[in-house]
């Protein structure tokens, strides 16, 4: 359908006008600019083509194709979660939980199976049952995606977790767990960004916060969200931890719309954890000679 109306022309080539920066960094590998950008006539937009403006320079959408590891330290008393997308409000909608049960809500999000997962694991199902559960009651289980940890003192591992992949959900889509870990992906460039992200979180050291992190970050060069990724999140739950009376939340960092959302996510990171917390013993870096004699030599180049 071709706009014709002169006034409707104007007020699109007005809302057009200032998202069109953000429109050339975002849809520069995808056609669109082509389109834009090739002699065409503003006036000959689809509706389509408006609608997946908005889309893009609003980075709003109901399809969280995304990519996730949960995960719970029974050493800790801690689950978690990492999380990186496409779209904005991915670090409201994504993580699901509460101290002792962590789910990845993706694909097609549903809150209401996230909270029948976590009731169940609370009556004192694993979490392979939990999810046997509560999917085949929900209608639209084909376009769901969860991933789910939860402590669980009768596991050999202390931890138990699940995964579900809804047929419907979009591929590339993978889904592993591992003893204290699960991965889950849908929407991305390869289906082997799973193992990735699972080889980074068993391979890094630290809290539990930055082996998520790290986890994500391992996960980067091998597979992403295929419109790109712009929203991620680190939350970890506690009941224990030293600020355990105001919040629930140890730790936590999250961005919307970040053009280096890595950068950006470290930094949230460590600043609530040098902040926000009196520190985690995993975190510790023994401070050696040599270390000390490099910190002076910083120092001293800044002028101290």
């Amino acid at each position: 359908m071709r706009l014709r109306n002169s006034t409707t022309r104007s007020r699109l080539a007005a809302w057009v006008a200032p998202r069109r920066l953000i429109v050339e960094r975002l849809e520069e590998r995808r056609g669109l600019l082509g389109r834009l950008g090739q002699g065409r006539p503003r006036a000959a937009l689809t509706r389509l083509d408006v609608e997946r403006l908005e889309d893009r320079c609003l980075l709003s959408t109901i399809d969280m194709g995304t990519r996730s590891i949960v995960a719970a330290d029974p050493a800790t008393g801690q689950v978690g979660i990492a999380v990186v997308s496409f779209p904005t409000g991915v670090p409201a909608v994504v993580p699901v939980g509460e101290p002792g049960v962590i789910v990845a809500d993706q694909a097609f999000p549903s809150y209401a199976d996230s909270q029948a997962i976590i009731a169940d694991i609370k009556q004192g199902d694993d979490a392979p049952t939990a999810l046997a559960k509560v999917v085949p009651t929900d209608p639209d289980a084909a376009i769901r995606q969860f991933a789910v940890a939860a402590l669980s003192p009768t596991s050999p591992s202390g931890v138990t977790v699940g995964t579900f992949t809804g047929s419907s959900a979009p591929a590339e889509k993978c889904a592993l767990t591992g003893p204290t870990y699960a991965v889950v992906g849908d929407l991305q460039t390869s289906s082997a960004v799973c193992s990735a992200m699972a080889a980074g979180f068993t391979s890094a050291q630290g809290s539990l916060s930055r082996r998520l992190l790290d986890a994500l970050l391992a996960g980067t060069p091998v597979g992403q969200d295929k419109r790109g990724e712009f929203s991620a999140v680190v939350r970890v739950f506690s009941s224990t931890w030293a600020l355990a009376n105001f919040t629930p939340i140890s730790a936590d960092a999250h961005v919307d719309r970040s053009a280096n959302w890595q950068g950006d996510l470290k930094f949230g990171l460590d600043a609530w954890l040098s902040i926000l917390t009196p520190g985690d013993r995993a975190d510790l870096v023994e401070l050696t000679t040599a270390k000390a004699q490099a910190i002076q030599g910083v120092l001293q180049a800044l002028g101290y």
